[in-house]
């Protein structure tokens, strides 16, 4: 968990921001209470007031240990009142609370803290200048113990993001006596028994919004402690009627919902225009009446195998009109879908089969061997589809029966089936209708796998709108992709993920990149604001739309219109709730969190999956009784780390369970990330722990900040590898790359995976941040621009212990980021063997060279061991064209050496 407030903007590399402030104030009657706990329980009323303040942080920032700076109290002084010189070598109280006893409890420990820190600290013999953000406090940290919160031991060094000040009365410039943190809760009491208080806040993390916002939730918070002391501080009440009022508004989805099942809503487009283009493929195109007849015949012939409400049938096959046939006709059967990539391997394919219990396959000449239920293929059984009626078999598809069956992958390594009904599929379909497809007369285009649920408004939701769907091919590559769309479009919308997006922004013109869809929808990861923000300019104002929603909520769940002034160091927020949906952010014992804290999202509503087939422990784990919906309503547990903003848009933060433990503390690899990234020499990084001779590790590897005749800022990139500039396509070194390739490659032989991914390599270099001649380097934590920039940043036990530069992230078949593939840092090669000897083989060393960064490749060498993946395969033919070689996907994927592939080169390339 972060050891500060959620910010509002990316902390800047180096401290000295303005401060301003919130005032507010608490009347004397809860003032008196607070007063009289105090008393009672042998404490002064500043005590209660941290206490209550180390409260609030604690619920914003789900760590109940966070140190906090106070005054210094001087010798027979009992209650504070500060001067200047007072905060000059400040306290740094550990206030580790126990969320779930009294509060009186917790203020007694407070009590105690205070007393001890405060007659073991001896005056500061010099004057100090004031406590800077990030600064080692002089006065050794005291902590209350081990809690039963969050808090579990953590330490941190003494350094300090709040501070507190209490005065008896009234003072001048009091706000002037704080040390520079992110926030410091100064108070005083008048005369007449007021509590008036200010929030003095840095301006360059905070709005002055989200400080109000905090102010009335503390004030807020000290009257319920008031009313009731022996409330635990988890269990206090933070949020004031008029922010729960407006929290419940923000979380319900507004607009229509459509419960018309989407096969009945095509049915209704072929009755109406059966002569319309529906599907275009590389197989066939078919109208709206050929696509609904031929699925007609399918249903027919797949009742005859046994299909029937509420069964479950894979598919098997390419992207093609076949395909949409299929998954049409599965449907008219009364049945589910399963949707299969012809890309994985058949024993897992097999698998994901009979947990979702499918006893009959469709396929078009591609089983799975271990599979031993019926099998339909469409081409060998045609004459006998072709004899089946052309009219739809009965009963139709209801609401609640099952849609399809999306595999996802799973965190003991078998992937889960989601089952998806009806009705939630209807919901966003008729929103992707309306504010999608209504965008164009275009339709839509399929370039990815069909087993990737982000593909499900692409395929249906132009059908459903009287539009055509476009289907790629599976034998074409992603390095075509921008001249394929722009071919077919333009296109009423496209869905795609962030990787798709950079891929596309080096194929594509401004101008093409405007015209290719009325509006751009990019989901399956989150979306770096530079990204955002080069495309938001490209299509312009509210053409750019930032979707959210793991598979369990069908589809999509939130949605976020991207403006074109997005900050470009910030991840874009996933937004407000669809139709139909409803968003919450909880805390660990599922009550609501405070506008501006940090919870765990879920999610309600139509479009809630039914659970995992063949899995009710887990199923009873993630969709849990709804609280705050009506009877047998249920939330999906997404297990994602968000706040709410304060203007009512969810902001993604991290996952809860990338948490790791670096010698007994706990880490947030996303908060390092997040770190590195707001340096000015990276535009992208990912944090991963690594086990290496029994101890965790954390190792950055991230992407450089280039720019074309540099290597890097200012001269020194620590590490950074060159510019490679020269090579057609290159992405190395742009801003917000999130490069890797996303998307499917199926049918290419020797692809284990949609990404082509197997592995990034890196290198070793010396503290020095030498890089040598290698695209992947790896700079020691103590020496490095990296390590001292993070240096400046995180605690100790936060840096990274290496850190490795790539060319790109590398992305595994859904366009997110695949960890598996992310290298162990490696020495660099010293020796050369087998150097290339035919013209074909130095030529292709030299272009791998080149987009691989490294001096030597050898004959014998795999373009993805040397840490090429999908994206740089896009480079490399890039290249290999603009010198006259005919190099394509297929062929890398066939080969596994630079000599193999020179090989295959000459020979197409040899006269017949």
């Amino acid at each position: 968990m972060p050891d500060t407030l959620i910010t509002d903007r990316p902390r800047p590399a180096s401290p000295g921001g303005h401060s301003s402030a919130a005032d507010f104030t608490v009347p004397p009657g809860p003032t008196a209470a607070l007063t009289g706990l105090a008393l009672d329980h042998g404490a002064t009323l500043d005590d209660t007031l941290l206490t209550a303040y180390a409260t609030l942080l604690a619920r914003h920032t789900r760590r109940w240990d966070l140190p906090v700076a106070v005054p210094r109290r001087r010798p027979g002084h009992p209650e504070p009142t500060p001067t200047a010189a007072d905060f000059t070598d400040p306290v740094v109280l550990r206030c580790a609370l126990r969320a779930r006893d009294p509060f009186t409890e917790a203020l007694a420990a407070v009590r105690d803290l205070c007393r001890t820190a405060h007659a073991q600290t001896p005056p500061a013999p010099h004057p100090a200048p004031p406590a800077e953000k990030h600064t080692t406090a002089t006065t050794a940290t005291t902590g209350t113990g081990a809690s039963d919160g969050d808090g579990d031991g953590d330490g941190d060094g003494g350094q300090y993001h709040f501070a507190f000040v209490f005065h008896q009365q009234e003072t001048a410039a009091e706000a002037a006596l704080a040390p520079r943190t992110d926030l410091t809760l100064v108070m005083h009491r008048t005369a007449d028994s007021t509590l008036h208080g200010a929030f003095v806040y840095d301006t360059a993390l905070f709005t002055p919004a989200t400080v109000r916002f905090l102010a009335a939730q503390f004030r807020h918070l000290l009257e319920a402690v008031a009313a009731d002391p022996g409330t635990a501080p988890a269990a206090l009440p933070l949020t004031p009627r008029a922010e729960a009022q407006l929290v419940d508004a923000w979380s319900a989805g507004q607009g229509p919902v459509n419960e018309l099942p989407v096969p009945d809503m095509i049915g209704q487009q072929a009755a109406r225009q059966p002569g319309t283009l529906a599907v275009t493929g590389t197989d066939a195109s078919l109208t709206y009446g050929e696509l609904d007849e031929h699925a007609n015949r399918l249903a027919h012939h797949l009742r005859a195998t046994g299909v029937g409400p509420q069964s479950v049938v894979g598919v098997l096959m390419d992207r093609s009109a076949a395909l949409m046939v299929s998954l049409l006709a599965v449907w008219r059967a009364g049945a589910g879908y399963v949707p299969l990539d012809p890309a994985l391997p058949p024993q897992r394919a097999a698998g994901m089969l009979a947990d979702a219990g499918a006893r009959v396959l469709v396929t078009r000449g591609g089983t799975p061997h271990a599979f031993d239920g019926t099998v339909v293929d469409v081409e060998h059984d045609a004459a006998a589809i072709a004899a089946h009626p052309p009219t739809p078999p009965h009963p139709a598809a209801g609401p609640d029966r099952t849609a399809y069956v999306v595999f996802t992958s799973g965190s003991t390594g078998r992937p889960k089936g989601v089952l998806v009904t009806h009705r939630g599929l209807a919901n966003h379909v008729g929103w992707a209708v309306r504010e999608l497809a209504a965008r164009g007369t275009g339709g839509g285009a399929v370039f990815s796998s069909v087993a990737f649920d982000l593909v499900v408004p692409n395929l249906w939701a132009p059908l459903c709108a009287g539009q055509r769907v476009v289907l790629r091919g599976p034998d074409t590559g992603l390095d075509e992709l921008g001249g394929w769309l722009v071919e077919h479009g333009p296109f009423s919308f496209l869905k795609l993920t962030p990787g798709h997006l950079e891929i596309l922004s080096h194929q594509l013109t401004p101008q093409q990149a405007g015209d290719l869809a009325g509006v751009v929808v990019v989901a399956g990861e989150a979306l770096p604001g530079t990204l955002a923000a080069r495309w938001a300019n490209w299509l312009g104002e509210g053409r750019l739309i930032n979707e959210y929603g793991p598979t369990e909520t069908t589809v999509g769940a939130t949605v976020h219109p991207v403006p074109p002034d997005t900050p470009a160091g910030q991840v874009v927020p996933i937004g407000r709730p669809l139709p139909g949906m409803r968003v919450h952010v909880l805390d660990e014992h599922m009550r609501p969190v405070p506008v501006g804290g940090l919870g765990e999202l879920f999610v309600g509503g139509t479009g809630v999956a039914r659970g995992y087939v063949g899995r009710p422990e887990l199923t009873a784990q993630r969709f849990l009784p709804d609280p705050y919906g009506p009877p047998g309503s249920r939330l999906y547990r997404t297990g994602d780390m968000v706040r709410w903003n304060t203007e009512g848009t969810v902001e993604f933060l991290g996952r809860a369970d990338d948490q790791v433990k670096i010698r007994g503390y706990r880490v947030e690899p996303a908060e390092i990330a997040a770190a590195l990234t707001s340096c000015p020499l990276v535009t992208e990084a990912v944090i991963t722990p690594r086990e290496e001779n029994g101890e965790t590790q954390l190792i950055a590897y991230y992407i450089p900040a280039t720019t074309p005749g540099t290597t890097g800022a200012s001269g020194n990139t620590a590490g950074t590898p060159g510019n490679t500039a020269g090579v057609p396509g290159n992405t190395a070194g742009v801003p917000g790359n999130t490069a890797g390739t996303p998307g499917n490659t199926a049918g290419v032989p020797g692809s284990t995976s949609a990404s082509g991914t197997t592995g990034v390599s890196g290198s070793t270099a010396g503290a020095s941040g030498s890089t040598g001649a290698s695209g992947s380097s790896t700079v020691g934590a103590s020496g490095g621009e990296l390590a001292a920039y993070l240096a400046e940043l995180l605690p100790e036990y936060m840096l990274p212990a290496a850190y490795v530069a790539l060319e790109a992230i590398p992305l595994n078949a859904n366009g997110k980021v695949d960890r598996k593939a992310l290298p162990a840092p490696t020495a660099p090669r010293d020796t050369v063997q087998d150097a290339p000897a035919t013209p074909t083989e130095q030529r292709l060393a030299q272009i791998w060279s080149r987009v691989l960064g490294r001096e030597q490749v050898n004959r014998t060498d795999s373009f993805f061991a040397l840490g090429g993946h999908s994206i740089l395969v896009v480079q490399v033919i890039a290249a290999a064209r603009a010198e006259g070689l005919p190099l394509s996907v297929v062929m890398h994927y066939k080969t596994r050496n630079l000599a193999e592939l020179a090989a295959t080169l000459d020979a197409a390339t040899a006269t017949p």
